[in-house]
C-alpha cells in the first residue's frame, strides 16, 4: 500500500471536509475572469473524481461484514466486488455524470450550440447504455443512486478510547468481554447493535427483483433523460415549448406509477413489504422530482422570472443587512455570485443550479441570514408577485416582523 493510500486511511475523516473546502473555491469562480466557469467547472469535477478515488480507497477497508455498513454500501459494494462488468458501467456513469457539465463547456466553445447537443446526446446515449448493463446485470433489480458505494468514514475511523480505557472489560469469573460504551448517546449505540430483517438478508435480497411491469418502469427511468435531451435537441430553437417538459416529466410520473404498481402486486403486505433500501430509492427520486421546477419551459417561462426578481432584490436585502452586521464583503461577494451564475443557469443543459442553491442555502445559515435576529425585532423578508400579460412583476419587502 503506497504511502498516499496510508494517509489517506489514516485521515479518513478529515479528507471530506478538505474535498468539501475545495469545492467551496470552484463556486466563487464564475465571473471572476475570462473562461472562469471553465476554471470553476474544472475544479469542481477534478475534486468528484478524486472523492471518487478516495471512496474507492475507503470501501477496501471496510470489511463486508461490518456492521457499521449502510444497506446502500452493503448492496453497492456487493455488486462491485463480484462483477466487473458492473463495476466498470457505474464507473463510468460516475465519471459522466461528474464531468457533463464540463464536457458541455467545452463543446459549447468548440462547436456552438448545435455541436453542443450532439455531445449532450452523445453523453445520454452512453449513461443510458450503462443503466441498461446495471439492470441486466443485478438481474432486473432497480437502479440506485449512486451506483457505487458510497463514503463512510465511521466504518474506517481508527477506534477512540473511551473515558481513558483502551481496552474491553473482561469478566473475572466468565472471561467474557464485554464492549466499552460510548460516553455519550448510549441509547443509539445499543439500537445499532440491534439486529433488523434488512441486516440479516444476503447483499442482492435488499433489493426484489422486478416483473414484467417493474422492467418497464424502470426501462421509462433510465431512457426518460435521452428522450428528454433529444426533445430539447429537437426545439433548441424554442427553449420556452413545453412539449420536451411535459414529455419528460410524463416519462418520469410513468415510471414511478408502474414501479408502485408493480410493489403493490407482487409483494406480501404490498407496499409495506418494501425493504428499507427500496424505500430509501423510491423517496430520494420522489424528491428529485422537484427539480422539474428548475427545467426546460417550466424554467423558461414561470422559475427564470422569479429568480430575476429575487436577484434584482437580492443585493437591496444584503444591502440592509449590512447596516446590521459587519459581513459587508461576504453580503456582496454572495450577491456577486447569484448573478454571475445566472448565465450558466440559462445557457446550459447539465445547469449547476442544483449544487449552488445548496451552496447558497449553506452559506445564508452559515452566516446568520436564514433567522436574522437584531437585538428584539425579527425581520421578515417577503416577495410579492404578480402575473402581467407574457412577464413576472414583483418587489421584496424587507420589514420589521408585525409591521
Amino acid at each position: 500500500m503506497s504511502k498516499y493510500e496510508r494517509f489517506i486511511l489514516k485521515n479518513a475523516n478529515s479528507i471530506s471536509s478538505i474535498e468539501s473546502t475545495l469545492r467551496s473555491l470552484s463556486y466563487v469562480l464564475p465571473g471572476r475572469f475570462k473562461d472562469a466557469e471553465l476554471a470553476s467547472e474544472s475544479i469542481y469535477s477534478g475534486v468528484q473524481l478524486l472523492g471518487l478515488y478516495h471512496d474507492h480507497l475507503l470501501a477496501r477497508a471496510v470489511k463486508k461484514d461490518d456492521k457499521t455498513c449502510t444497506l446502500h454500501r452493503r448492496y453497492t459494494q456487493f455488486w462491485d466486488e463480484t462483477n466487473g462488468l458492473y463495476r466498470r458501467a457505474a464507473l463510468t456513469l460516475s465519471v459522466i455524470q461528474y464531468t457533463e457539465l464540463l464536457v458541455e463547456m467545452f463543446a459549447r466553445k468548440r462547436w456552438s450550440d448545435k455541436g453542443r447537443w450532439k455531445v449532450i446526446v452523445l453523453l445520454e446515449v452512453v449513461k443510458a447504455i450503462c443503466r441498461l448493463i446495471l439492470l441486466h446485470v443485478t438481474d432486473s433489480r432497480p437502479l440506485l443512486t449512486p451506483p457505487l458505494p458510497e463514503r463512510d468514514t465511521e466504518a474506517v475511523a481508527p477506534e477512540v478510547p473511551v473515558n481513558g480505557l483502551d481496552h474491553e472489560w473482561i469478566m473475572p469469573r466468565t472471561g467474557v468481554q464485554l464492549p466499552k460504551l460510548p460516553s455519550k448517546n448510549v441509547h443509539a449505540f445499543l439500537l445499532a447493535k440491534v439486529l433488523t430483517a434488512d441486516d440479516v438478508r444476503a447483499p442482492f435480497h435488499l433489493l426484489h427483483q422486478l416483473q414484467r411491469t417493474g422492467r418497464a418502469a424502470e426501462l421509462l427511468h433510465i431512457l426518460r433523460p435521452l428522450v428528454y435531451a433529444l426533445a430539447m435537441q429537437h426545439w433548441q430553437n424554442d427553449r420556452k415549448s413545453w412539449y420536451p417538459f411535459l414529455l419528460g416529466l410524463s416519462m418520469e410520473y410513468m415510471a414511478r406509477r408502474l414501479i408502485k404498481h408493480e410493489f403493490q402486486q407482487t409483494l406480501p403486505g404490498g407496499l409495506k413489504g418494501l425493504t428499507k433500501l427500496e424505500k430509501e430509492e423510491l423517496n430520494r427520486r420522489a424528491k428529485a422530482m422537484t427539480w422539474w421546477l428548475l427545467r426546460g419551459a417550466f424554467y423558461e417561462n414561470v422559475t427564470k422570472y422569479v429568480l430575476v426578481v429575487v436577484l434584482a432584490n437580492c443585493r437591496v436585502m444584503l444591502d440592509g443587512l449590512v447596516a446590521k452586521t459587519s459581513d459587508t464583503a461576504v453580503t456582496g461577494m454572495i450577491g456577486s455570485i447569484l448573478g454571475d451564475y445566472q448565465h450558466l443557469w440559462n445557457n446550459y443543459f447539465y445547469s449547476s443550479t442544483f449544487r449552488i442553491f445548496y451552496m447558497l442555502i449553506s452559506s445564508c445559515y452559515s452566516l446568520g441570514y436564514v433567522r436574522v435576529y437584531t437585538s428584539s425585532t425579527i425581520y421578515r423578508v417577503t416577495v410579492v408577485l404578480s402575473m402581467e400579460p407574457g412577464a413576472f412583476r414583483g418587489e421584496m419587502v424587507i420589514s420589521p416582523r408585525g409591521a
